[in-house]
């Protein structure tokens, strides 16, 4: 009996069966939902996992949830890549509802199945919100003991620290080579003289905005657009639009990530046709995974398609013995 049920309705109700379920916040299974029937479940890529996601950077079993007289746990099964909990390198840790599970590419929010009314019916949420409520409270916590040492002391310098801090570990998650992406960077010819504006970013640019909880989404994609993390910042600039549709500066800066993350799906797509009739398989199916990675919000897109088929390929001919 199948121990997980995988729904794309995020806002489902809760199941009768329902023991606990894990909602898809980024990957290529994002908007989905799986609801878990059972006290254990494995996740991975294979299809004798309970939970199977489509992450071609998940092992074919990679974690599993299991629940016992103390709550909920999730467990590494020996994955290539490993996991992060809560946004951290870990090879066990104990669940709450909320808690985040990083597999590969994809970020799964984990819910108890004691967890009703708001939370099952809340939308998914993104990483950086994620990331911006776990800043948040650890900000709040630190600029209180600072008010009661000095209370003349400004609370900013440990804002940024923090926020430094969170930066640290999403970039943590970033599994892909830097290597990779700067000769991509180099193949796009004259797209590469707009990546390079980044660099010339203010640390914090000041935008007349208002609205404090957009102004840090904001100031969070700046700091990924420097690192030339596109998708990343992309997001963030999509949180702070959602919030403030008037934001001065977020449209501008999201229209120069979605030019970027083009440009990158093009230029490696590229790489890997010519890897791929050099003989150089193993670079090939890299470049292809990273025309997926960028874009997976836009799975009609003719690149997906084609490097998605390319990928099944070479695994037919591996499989047939006709691959390397």
């Amino acid at each position: 009996m199948a121990k997980a049920r995988k729904l794309r309705n995020v806002t489902a109700p809760r199941q009768q069966d329902e023991v606990a379920r894990l909602k898809v916040i980024q990957g290529p299974d994002y908007g989905s939902i799986f609801v878990l029937t059972s006290a254990r479940a494995t996740i991975g890529r294979g299809d004798e996992c309970d939970v199977v996601i489509s992450d071609l950077k998940a092992s074919r079993l990679h974690a599993e949830l299991q629940t016992t007289a103390d709550g909920w746990s999730v467990r590494d099964m020996g994955s290539a890549n490993g996991i992060l909990h809560n946004l951290k390198p870990a090879a066990s840790g104990t669940l709450k509802s909320g808690d985040s599970i990083t597999i590969g590419e994809t970020l799964l929010e984990f819910v108890a199945g004691d967890s009703r009314t708001a939370v099952f019916t809340a939308p998914p949420r993104s990483v950086a919100e994620v990331q911006s409520k776990q800043a948040a409270l650890a900000a709040r916590q630190d600029a209180l003991r600072g008010h009661s040492k000095d209370s003349g002391r400004s609370a900013k310098p440990v804002l940024i620290a923090v926020a430094l801090i969170v930066v640290y570990g999403l970039m943590s998650t970033e599994s892909e080579s830097p290597k990779k992406e700067s000769a991509a960077g180099k193949r796009a010819g004259k797209q590469g003289e707009t990546r390079d504006l980044a660099s010339f970013l203010p640390q914090f640019e000041q935008t007349g905005e208002s609205n404090p909880r957009a102004e840090t989404f904001f100031r969070e994609g700046l700091r990924e657009l420097r690192e030339k993390n596109y998708l990343r910042a992309k997001a963030n600039f999509d949180l702070t639009l959602q919030i403030s549709p008037e934001h001065p500066k977020a449209g501008v800066y999201k229209s120069t990530c979605e030019k970027e993350i083009d440009a990158e799906a093009t230029a490696f797509l590229e790489r890997g046709r010519r890897s791929l009739d050099s003989g150089k398989e193993r670079l090939a199916r890299g470049n292809f995974e990273a025309v997926l990675r960028r874009l997976f919000t836009n799975q009609s897109d003719a690149r997906y398609i084609e490097a998605t088929d390319m990928l099944k390929k070479m695994d037919e001919a591996k499989k047939s013995g006709g691959g390397g």
